[in-house]
């Protein structure tokens, strides 16, 4: 079974011959890598495991480009500076282009434009160099509600979403004009996973509540993944939320989600998201990103990881990966014992102690 067939497999949740990796790293740890294996992106990280190929397009591609240092201002109008921390550099939005915009303004606000063929270019190279052997996933995630807030502010569309909903209501149905084009282009081209989502969720609780999440955000999704899969039934939707997301996880298995990302443990248990959900989605992260990998042992790794496959990866639905992009806290030995170890104990049929589940 080569890593696209381990990853459908593992995403339809059934059992694959071994539980599917993906990983994905900051530039500074890229680099690091880099100095030792001589690869960078997509190919450093199969080389080194990874069943899914990944990039992206829409807003987490523009800000990507800053995070990289390419320019200061993307193509959305948004303003974003990097600032360095002890453990590294990270992007901070500076400017809002739609902070003091009026209805009127927010009408003429030019949305990109989706047609532009350029932005596909790295999908078409992932697709036609790894398409035979990995799956293809693209990011368009920070799909409505993140860039919404990047465009407005985030107190300021808390409070439209309170006071200003024909503002809120027109600002998300402008969004989905570049989103849901672009989503059907990818279908087209054939990729694997289309990776959407929004930070809804908090350490203990969710931004906004489920009823607000269903009033501006749940039909948006159902919208554009019934236009993804009309295009193409055979992909795969996953849906990204950092924090405590579960009162909408039905909700997102009710619009067509098939995969849920990142599921991360200090805000809920993957074991217990599994029991309740497991039959519905697939789970792709839950390995925690904020203790275990940058200031566990070696050992507290290992445990964590064979917990994973052992509550959450039986019966097949699991891609084991951490719950963020790896940081530059975490030692270049951890992220290869990760995939190591991985290889060497999540092999199917899984089993607790001597029991075969």
């Amino acid at each position: 079974m080569n890593s696209k067939d381990r990853v459908l497999t593992a995403t339809n949740i059934k059992e694959p011959d071994r539980v599917p990796l993906f990983v994905e790293v900051v530039p500074e740890v890229e680099q690091k890598l880099y100095k030792k294996y001589k690869l960078k992106g997509n190919e450093l990280l199969t080389f080194l495991g990874n069943d899914i190929v990944n990039c992206a397009v829409g807003v987490a591609d523009s800000w990507g480009k800053i995070y990289r240092g390419e320019n200061e201002v993307d193509e959305w109008g948004i303003g974003w500076k990097t600032a360095k921390h002890s453990s590294g550099e990270y992007t901070e939005i500076i400017y809002k282009p739609l902070e003091k915009a009026s209805f009127e303004d927010l009408k003429s606000y030019k949305i990109l434009d989706p047609e532009d063929e350029t932005r596909y270019s790295e999908v078409i190279r992932l697709k036609e160099k790894f398409g035979d052997k990995y799956a293809v996933m693209v990011d368009l995630s920070c799909t409505i509600f993140e860039l919404s807030w990047y465009l407005r502010g985030m107190d300021n569309l808390l409070m439209d979403m309170l006071t200003n909903k024909k503002f809120v209501n027109l600002l998300v149905d402008k969004i989905l004009e570049f989103y849901i084009p672009a989503a059907k282009k990818l279908a087209k081209i054939g990729v694997d996973i289309i990776w959407i989502g929004d930070d809804v969720g908090m350490q203990t609780g969710m931004i906004m509540s489920p009823e607000m999440f269903r009033e501006f955000l749940e039909e948006r999704y159902r919208l554009l993944i019934s236009e993804i899969k009309r295009v193409n039934k055979n992909i795969k939707v996953a849906f990204h939320s950092d924090g405590y997301i579960t009162p909408i996880i039905n909700d997102l298995i009710e619009v067509g989600v098939d995969i849920l990302n990142p599921v991360q443990p200090k805000c809920m248990d993957p074991a217990e998201i599994k029991e309740k959900f497991g039959k519905d989605l697939c789970f792709m992260g839950t390995i925690d990103e904020q203790e275990t990998l940058p200031f566990g042992k070696i050992d507290d790794l290992k445990k964590e990881i064979l917990e994973r496959i052992q509550t959450v990866g039986y019966n097949g639905g699991l891609i084991l990966g951490p719950t963020h992009n790896v940081q530059n806290d975490t030692s270049i030995e951890k992220i290869e014992v990760f995939f190591s170890y991985v290889k060497e104990v999540g092999r199917y049929p899984i089993r607790l102690g001597n029991k075969k589940v």
